[in-house]
C-alpha cells in the first residue's frame, strides 16, 4: 500500500503537495470514485485517473533541471491567463513541474523535475534547505533594519525565520544584498522588506543548496547528474 499524493508524485504527475491540491479540487479518482486526503492504494489493484485518464503504473526515469527562469514567466506547468511557463523552457519527453516558486516579477534559478521525492525533501520546512538571493532595494537601509530582518519579522502569516543578510554594494540611492532564507513562504523577502519601509525592486535567486545559477543566461538550462543532485541533498 502507498499513499496517493506519493503514488502520484512517483508518476512524475505532480510534487506530493501538488498532488493533495489536485486531490482536493476532485481532479483525481481511484476506482472511478473520488479520492479524498491520505487515501492509501494498491497499484497493483487499485485505477487512479486524473482528469478522466487512468494513471500508468510504472515509474519513469527521474529527471531533474536547474532552469534560469526570465521575468515574466510564471512557476507553473499551465496558466489560464497564457502567460509563459517555466516548464516551457525545457524540451523533455517526461512530465516536468517546478520544485517551490519563483514570482513573475522575480528571475533566476528554479528547479524542473519528475522526482516527487526530491520535490518533497527540497520543500517540506523540516529540511531547512537554503536558499540565495540578489536584491536590489530602494529606501534607506541601515545595520537596524538589517538586523531586525536577519532575527526575523512578524507578516500576516507568521513571524519569519532567522535569515542572512549581507550588503553586497550601496549603488545610489539603492543597495544590492544578499539575502539567504530557509523557508518558502508566498512573496517573502518583497513583504519582509515591506516591514521596514523598503522596497525590492529587483530580486534574482542565485542558489539552492549547494547549487548554484553560476554563467546560466536567462531562460536556458541543464540538465543535473547524480553527483548534482547529491551536493543538493547533502
Amino acid at each position: 500500500m502507498i499513499r496517493l499524493n506519493k503514488y502520484l508524485s512517483q508518476q512524475g504527475l505532480a510534487s506530493r503537495r501538488q498532488a493533495d491540491t489536485l486531490i482536493s479540487e476532485g481532479k483525481v479518482l481511484v476506482n472511478d470514485q473520488p479520492a479524498k486526503l491520505g487515501t492509501t492504494i494498491d497499484p497493483d489493484k487499485d485505477t487512479v485517473k486524473f482528469l478522466g485518464k487512468v494513471v500508468a503504473s510504472n515509474k519513469p526515469e527521474l529527471e531533474t533541471y536547474l532552469v534560469y527562469k526570465p521575468l515574466g514567466y510564471v512557476s507553473t506547468t499551465s496558466d489560464p491567463q497564457g502567460r509563459p511557463t517555466v516548464t516551457s523552457l525545457v524540451k523533455s519527453s517526461t512530465r516536468l513541474y517546478p520544485i517551490g516558486r519563483l514570482d513573475q516579477d522575480s528571475e533566476g534559478l528554479i528547479l524542473l523535475t519528475n522526482d516527487g521525492d526530491l520535490a518533497y525533501r527540497l520543500t517540506h520546512p523540516k529540511h531547512h534547505v537554503p536558499k540565495t538571493y540578489h536584491a536590489l532595494v530602494t529606501g534607506n537601509v541601515t545595520p537596524a533594519k538589517l538586523n531586525r530582518l536577519r532575527r526575523g519579522v512578524m507578516l500576516k502569516d507568521g513571524r519569519t525565520a532567522p535569515a542572512q543578510i549581507e550588503m553586497i554594494r550601496p549603488q545610489g540611492n539603492k543597495s544590492l544584498l544578499s539575502i539567504t532564507i530557509f523557508e518558502g513562504r508566498n512573496r517573502q523577502i518583497r513583504r519582509m522588506f515591506s516591514t521596514q519601509k523598503l522596497e525590492v525592486e529587483k530580486l534574482k535567486r542565485v542558489s539552492i543548496g549547494e547549487l548554484e545559477l553560476g554563467d546560466l543566461k536567462p531562460g536556458n538550462s541543464k540538465k543535473l547528474d547524480t553527483k548534482d543532485l547529491s551536493s543538493l541533498l547533502h
